[in-house]
């Protein structure tokens, strides 16, 4: 139990988890929760250098939208993104949304925007994320770090004339609604941008590389237990208790709640 507890513990603040044995197998890492956080956030903030955040719901003391936080991004002054939540951890459907963004301070509204989702069955899901139709895993020890799947690129309805957009809120999730091309643009990675490589033999235990154990045990984590500041290992050798404030952050490790807390700190830093 101490163990498992242990583990889980980790997950929540790690991107990712290594094997239980052998960190070489293939397909035996976890893919985190908060890797996928951090994925919302970079399109959220897109290629611009120029985003600035809104609170749409207040912030604060504000509890009313505690489950439905909003927020807008902004680039040189124009609208370019909006990023909308749904906390209701119910995955039968019944505590879907529907959220109608007002854009009547734009200038136009095209017929349809484009919309990505982050989603998961709970709130508290640490595994089987999904961003844009795609995971790096539906379970534990199972990612390779390459996304799975066709990217999902949504759209939801408009009305031109009422300058209203309607989006469909899963329970829960996270979507950001693109308000413009150039916004949607400048958030998916151009082709090419991210290079994969063939394994050039697959299947577990196919890879030719070798480290010498004796190697491996005096080197990986800084020397284990040979240090006297321990700066992390992942060697049996260090065992950490952590304090009250990173365990707070623990608390709120699934993927939603990261993100939440990210955007957050944008709007303290404006």
């Amino acid at each position: 139990m101490a163990a498992a507890t242990e583990l889980t513990f980790c997950r929540r603040l790690q991107p990712f988890t290594p094997p239980q044995t052998n960190e070489t197998n293939f397909r035996q890492w976890t893919t985190g929760s908060p890797y996928y956080s951090m994925l919302v956030v970079s399109e959220v903030l897109g290629s611009s250098n120029s985003s600035q955040i809104v609170d749409l719901t207040g912030g604060g003391s504000d509890t009313t939208n505690q489950y439905n936080p909003a927020y807008a991004v902004y680039e040189d002054g124009l609208a370019a993104r909006v990023v909308l939540f749904n906390f209701a951890s119910d995955a039968s459907g019944a505590n879907d949304a529907t959220t109608v963004l007002d854009l009547t301070g734009l200038d136009s509204v095209p017929a349809s925007v484009q919309v990505r989702y982050l989603r998961a069955d709970s709130v508290a899901d640490q595994s089987n994320v999904t961003w844009a139709g795609q995971t790096l895993g539906s379970a534990d020890f199972e990612s390779d770090g390459t996304l799975r799947g066709t990217r999902a690129n949504l759209t939801a309805p408009c009305d031109t004339e009422a300058k209203s957009c309607t989006i469909k809120m899963y329970a829960p999730s996270v979507a950001i609604v693109f308000l413009t091309d150039k916004s949607y643009t400048d958030s998916t990675p151009a082709d090419g941008a991210v290079v994969e490589y063939t394994l050039t033999a697959g299947g577990p235990g196919a890879t030719n590389t070798r480290v010498a154990p004796e190697v491996l045990e005096t080197s990986n984590g800084h020397g284990g237990s040979q240090w006297t500041v321990k700066l992390g290992s992942t060697s049996n050798e260090q065992k950490y208790t952590f304090n009250a404030a990173i365990g707070r952050v623990s608390a709120g490790g699934a993927a939603l709640a990261l993100v939440t807390a990210a955007l957050g700190a944008a709007v303290v830093l404006l």
